[in-house]
């Protein structure tokens, strides 16, 4: 690759395509263009300002933001005088905030607002390396030096631009490829965070390796919404200032959907999670829409979901079937894609397994999902779909260039350039972690007989009952979800006789349903004790149950009165149920399954 870092690459392209729109973002009302030059020019303020307070090559600087143009100002500008970005979710409490600024040693701070600054300075007395705090918005007049607004910070970038451009200059042009870009923090959902290190041939190598599987090109736009926080969003972030990709800005998850119409981008890339809320919320409007048209969805989504089996496994499709689609996607399926804007060409999921029926139904509706498999330690993603070689339940074939094996017991072993560089000062978890050049990923899945690669669960997740069958829980709390009215479901069944899960309410469905029955609906917790509700979460799960064998089946649940949340700390910052934390949680619910017998 001739750019070797991300900022040389980066440079190239504001030069590039120049006074093009490279970012859209919101602001009083209307949506707001910056150029690629603007952009490039506030870059490289913001980098001459940190250079302006003595940041040195290798230093970190933390960015405590939701994802919006600041976010990739400040991380750009980072990289750009040889720091390090480490991003930290705006949802993270200060005890989080404390532990990710000591341990990365971040000697500047960007926070998004006053609220995000109070976290910060109510650990600032434990932060020893923390020099300086830069506030994107909101700052209010103070005395205390070590706070800058971030517009201050530009003007004073700016202002020594005489003195510190050459320098500037010299190090991006001295960066190396080998060179940390950002400290990933996992998400610790087997204990506390580790700082994941990525190097910028890292992400450059993974770029190169995807370009023949989801082609992107300057004319595309994309929606941005997940957090930059999260090595995906990053990577996505950077492949599409690669290849000259307009980025508009999502005003929040809450939001996306009217700026889909707004922005009509031709890409979309989220995580599971996503794409169940959006189905959850097509199936019921068309269930609430009248029995006709009930119907009609229903007869579409079939003839849809036979159209896609047959194309993507390369089958002839039958005139007649032919012609019923084109029927299907005139009445049910152009109406569903104009809903999300009406150009996306395609759709993106990574980050956790996505369930087969969901894929199958966006397939069917003309919105191919195509599902990525990696870690943040393989620099996003391992594997992927490409538009001519797609196969459902599987996450596509290996990139170009890495190599993936199994190993005896069922382990995914990765090897190649996309391998990050180890855990920052964890020796003994890197040396674990990476093993005669492979990176053990912990997760579990087979090869199929043309190279596909399906996962099929967490290896430390695996539930071994009491009659030794080996049991993986995604899939099961996958299946179960493609019901509406479920949130979330964590399985249990570990040296037990059979599985019980612990299930959560979709309360967007869940009260319109109680309030059609004449059921109070204001209370969740009442809710979850009503035993129409219950009976309503039985029928679910004893339907999704038939698509089980028997050892899999869940013989008993419990519904809890609250749904899972970071907050009460049953789920990440990117929707991951942590498991060990949840049982134990719940070990009391937990156990009375079981002794009810």
């Amino acid at each position: 690759m001739q750019e070797e870092t991300l900022v040389r690459m980066f440079r190239d392209r504001v030069e590039r395509y120049g006074d093009r729109v490279c970012l859209r973002h919101k602001a009083g009302g209307a949506w707001r263009d910056i150029s690629w030059k603007e952009f490039g020019e506030r870059v490289d303020a913001f980098a001459m300002g940190l250079l302006s307070i003595g940041l040195e090559p290798g230093q970190c600087v933390s960015v405590l933001s939701t994802t919006r143009p600041e976010w990739a100002v400040a991380d750009l500008g980072i990289l750009s005088a040889r720091g390090r970005t480490v991003g930290i979710y705006p949802s993270n409490p200060p005890k989080d905030v404390e532990y990710l600024l000591s341990h990365s040693e971040a000697a500047v701070v960007v926070v998004e607002n006053p609220d995000q600054l109070e976290k910060v300075l109510s650990v600032r007395e434990r932060l020893p390396a923390l020099r300086k705090i830069i506030v994107i918005e909101g700052l209010a007049d103070t005395d205390d030096e070590a706070l800058f607004g971030l517009d201050a910070f530009l003007e004073l970038g700016r202002s020594r631009a005489g003195k510190l451009r050459d320098e500037l200059d010299a190090r991006v042009a001295s960066a190396l490829p080998d060179e940390i870009a950002t400290c990933i923090y996992t998400s610790g959902t087997t204990g506390p965070p580790k700082g994941a290190l990525i190097t910028h041939g890292n992400v450059l190598f993974n770029i190169e390796a995807t370009k023949d599987r989801v082609p992107l090109t300057d004319t595309d736009e994309y929606i941005s919404f997940l957090p930059l926080a999260h090595l995906l969003e990053r990577f996505i972030f950077y492949a599409t200032l690669f290849h000259g990709v307009t980025i508009s800005y999502a005003e929040s998850f809450e939001r996306l959907g009217a700026n889909l119409l707004e922005v009509r981008p031709t890409a979309l890339i989220g995580v599971p999670r996503v794409y169940e809320k959006i189905y959850d919320r097509v199936v019921g409007a068309a269930e609430a829409a009248g029995a006709l048209k009930g119907a009609l969805f229903r007869w579409a989504v079939s003839v849809g979901r036979k159209y896609a089996a047959l194309t993507t496994e390369k089958q002839p499709v039958p005139a007649g079937l032919r012609v019923r689609r084109a029927l299907a996607d005139r009445l049910v399926f152009s109406k569903m894609r104009e809903r999300v804007g009406g150009r996306i060409k395609w759709l993106g999921s990574g980050g956790a397994p996505l369930s087969r029926s969901i894929a199958e139904f966006f397939h069917a509706a003309g919105l191919p999902i195509f599902e990525a498999y990696g870690l943040t330690e393989s620099t996003a993603p391992a594997t992927c779909h490409a538009f001519d070689d797609y196969r459902f339940g599987t996450v596509g074939k290996p990139l170009s260039g890495v190599d993936i094996k199994i190993a005896d017991d069922g382990e995914i072993l990765i090897k190649g350039p996309n391998v990050f560089a180890g855990y920052f000062k964890e020796p003994e978890a890197t040396a674990e972690a990476i093993r005669d050049g492979w990176l053990y990923s912990g997760d579990v899945g087979v090869f199929d007989d043309d190279g596909f690669l399906k996962i099929t669960d967490r290896k430390k997740d695996l539930i071994i009952t009491a009659g030794g069958k080996n049991i993986a829980p995604q899939n099961i709390e996958n299946l179960m979800k493609t019901s509406k009215y479920i949130s979330h479901i964590m399985v249990y069944g570990d040296r037990k006789p059979y599985c019980v899960a612990l299930v959560t309410l979709n309360l967007e469905e869940i009260r319109p349903w109680a309030e059609a029955r004449g059921i109070p609906a204001d209370d969740e917790a009442e809710l979850a004790r009503r035993p129409e509700v219950r009976g309503l979460i039985q029928a679910v799960i004893e339907e999704k149950n038939r698509e089980l064998v028997s050892v899999e089946t869940v013989k008993k649940f419990r519904i809890l009165e609250s749904d899972f949340s970071e907050e009460t700390g049953e789920i990440t910052p990117t929707m991951k149920v942590k498991r060990k934390f949840t049982s134990n949680k719940y070990m009391e619910i937990i156990e009375e399954m079981y002794k009810s017998d």
